[in-house]
C-alpha cells in the first residue's frame, strides 16, 4: 500500500462522501468500508481512463479558469484533515484573494474544484444547472462542501470542462448548517462501521448505479435525512434490547405459554419459527 493510500484510510475523503450517502456510481458503501478497514488495498483498484484524463487536464483547466476569472489559484498537495471529524481531502486548487501572494491556508483563501464532463452527461438530468449557478450534481455538492469545511473558507468555485470544448463556472457559498449535519453523518458512519469493523448492510444502503441520479434537496429535508439515520440507530438499539429481554422471559417461563404473577395471568408467549412474541395482558 502506498503512503498516499495509507493516509487515505484515516478518514472519509471528500470525494468519498457521495459513497456513504449512496450517491456514487463508482463504489458501494461496502466497498469503501473494505478499504477503510484495510481489508482491501485501494492502490490495487484500477483507475478508469476518464479519471486519468481528468487528472491530466487539471492543470490546463486551472489555467483557463485563471484566465477567464482573473483570479489566482495554486496547487495544494498536503492532505487536509478536519480537526473534529473523520474527514480528509486533497483540494485541486486554492484561490487566493485579489493579487495576494498567499500560498497557504490563511483567511481569505477559497477552493477551486476542477471537473471534466462528457457533453452527453452535462444536463439537468445529471444534476447540472445553468452555468453561473450553484446547482451541480449532489455527489459533487457533498465533495465541495467537505473541502470548504476542511479549508474553513466561505465559497468554492467549480470549473467544468465540457466535452473538451466549453469551460463553465459554478459558485457554491458555504452553508454551515447543512455542513454540520453532513459532518455528523460522517462521524456516525465512521463510528458505526469503520471503527468496530462492522460491515454496512448492502440492502440498507443499496447498490448505486449510473441511472440512480440524485435530486437536489433543501436544507430542511437534508436535516430530516440525518434525523432519520439517528432514529434508525436508536430503533435498532431498542429492538436488540427488546429481543434480549424476550429471551430472558422465555427462558424463565420454562416452556409455558402463559405467565402469571400473584395468581393472575399477566403475559402470553407465542413461539413462532423465527421469533418469540411476548405480550402483556391487562391486569
Amino acid at each position: 500500500m502506498t503512503e498516499f493510500h495509507k493516509n487515505r484510510i484515516t478518514g472519509i475523503g471528500c470525494s468519498e462522501l457521495g459513497v456513504i450517502f449512496g450517491r456514487s456510481s463508482f463504489m458501494t458503501p461496502f466497498e469503501l468500508w473494505e478499504i477503510k478497514t484495510g481489508l482491501k488495498d485501494a492502490s490495487l483498484r484500477p483507475s478508469s481512463i476518464a479519471a486519468r484524463h481528468g487528472t491530466f487536464t487539471e492543470d490546463f483547466i486551472a489555467k483557463e479558469y485563471m484566465k477567464v476569472s482573473g483570479k489566482i489559484a495554486f496547487p495544494h498537495s498536503p492532505m487536509l484533515v478536519h480537526p473534529d471529524y473523520p474527514l480528509i481531502g486533497h483540494v485541486d486548487r486554492l484561490i487566493v484573494p485579489g493579487d495576494s501572494a498567499i500560498r497557504s491556508l490563511l483567511p481569505g483563501v477559497n477552493v477551486l474544484e476542477i471537473k471534466t464532463v462528457n457533453e452527453h452527461r452535462f444536463n439537468v438530468k445529471s444534476g447540472w444547472g445553468e452555468p453561473g449557478s450553484s446547482t451541480i450534481p449532489y455527489n459533487y455538492y457533498l465533495q465541495v462542501s467537505g473541502y470548504m469545511s476542511l479549508v474553513n473558507c466561505e465559497y468554492a468555485d467549480v470549473a467544468v470542462l465540457v466535452g473538451g470544448q466549453h469551460l463553465h463556472m459554478y459558485r457554491l457559498e458555504r452553508n454551515r448548517v447543512s455542513e454540520k449535519s453532513m459532518l455528523q453523518y460522517v462521524e456516525w458512519w465512521w463510528n458505526k462501521f469503520v471503527v468496530p469493523k462492522v460491515a454496512p448492510d448492502i440492502l440498507d444502503y443499496g447498490i448505486p448505479s449510473v441511472g440512480a441520479l440524485p435530486v437536489e434537496i433543501s436544507k430542511e429535508v437534508f436535516d430530516k435525512l440525518i434525523k432519520l439515520e439517528w432514529m434508525k440507530t436508536d430503533i435498532n438499539s431498542l429492538i436488540a434490547k427488546g429481543e434480549a429481554l424476550a429471551k430472558e422471559i422465555d427462558e424463565a417461563s420454562g416452556g409455558a405459554d402463559e405467565l402469571a404473577y400473584n395468581g393472575a395471568v399477566v403475559g402470553v408467549i407465542t413461539r413462532m419459527k423465527t421469533k418469540t412474541k411476548i405480550e402483556m395482558v391487562s391486569v
